[in-house]
């Protein structure tokens, strides 16, 4: 995964931290659910992102083909 995503996960880190060594009152149970739902949706969204575009790219590239295959069917 990418850096930003790591990072993105650094709050759970710190959470967790709290839980163990500190106060687990201090852990703000409600925001750590919130956090956590958009951080896996943000995984699952970025894993179709990314196929999308995959197959975006494919087609674009055969589509450059053709149109390639064309022109040089076309020349002289």
């Amino acid at each position: 995964m990418d850096f930003a995503f790591a990072v993105a996960g650094v709050p759970f880190l710190i959470a967790g931290w709290r839980w163990i060594s500190v106060d687990p009152a201090g852990a703000d149970w409600a925001q750590l659910g919130r956090n956590l739902g958009a951080y896996i949706a943000l995984i699952l969204l970025w894993r179709f992102i990314r196929n999308v575009n995959t197959r975006t790219a494919q087609a674009l590239t055969e589509e450059i083909e053709t149109v390639k295959g064309k022109a040089a069917d076309k020349a002289p």
